[in-house]
């Protein structure tokens, strides 16, 4: 099947159901036009856009480009502060609410990221102090979430939540990271001073 009858396979059906309805001949042009807009802009939230024209717009400037290459959401560098942070968690809740995402990761992916981002946030909020028994739960909820989600790539919520999830765990590495590097940094300005 080709590409270009795989992306109109959503408007096919949405014919095929309305013309061999008995009530489609009461159907006014303003209900019909709304259907499908809805149809077309519920499509484009599976593939990852907010809506058709983000899609258009998305399609538009990968085919510029020449690259189909993935772009994933990142955080902004925002985060990076130039201030020191005084615990792992300030780190790690400043790089998981400033998260930027491209075009193409919006919609379903983008609702089901923010709820792995927002799920740990809460969760880390409640006890700030012990962020190496989220690195494990989030490690293990990676493995399980793999495990159980490997075969269907096509949901585009789940991969959001798949991709959120490894950014937090990746948050929490950095975080970790930032923080020995801190210290190192104390005790070797220390040993100058002795």
């Amino acid at each position: 099947m080709s590409q270009k009858r795989k992306n109109t396979d959503y408007l096919d059906d949405l014919f095929d159901k309305h013309f061999n309805d008995k009530d489609f001949m009461n159907t006014n042009l303003a209900d019909f036009g709304q259907m499908v807009r809805d149809t077309i802009n519920e499509e484009a939230r599976k593939q990852g856009y907010d809506t058709m024209s983000d899609l258009i717009s998305g399609e538009i400037q990968e085919g510029l480009s020449g690259s189909r290459t993935r772009k994933r959401p990142v955080s902004a560098a925002v985060h990076r502060r130039h201030g020191r942070y005084r615990t792992r968690y300030e780190y790690v809740r400043e790089m998981l609410e400033n998260v930027v995402y491209p075009p193409r990761q919006r919609g379903y992916y983008r609702d089901g990221h923010q709820d792995a981002l927002q799920r740990y946030l809460r969760r880390m909020a409640i006890n700030q102090n012990d962020m190496m028994m989220y690195e494990k739960i989030v490690d293990e909820e990676i493995r399980k979430y793999y495990q159980q989600n490997s075969r269907q790539r096509s949901n585009k919520y789940d991969e959001g939540y798949y991709d959120g999830l490894k950014l937090v765990a990746r948050a929490l590495k950095q975080s970790r990271d930032l923080m020995m590097e801190e210290i190192s940094d104390r005790l070797a300005a220390a040993l100058k001073v002795y």
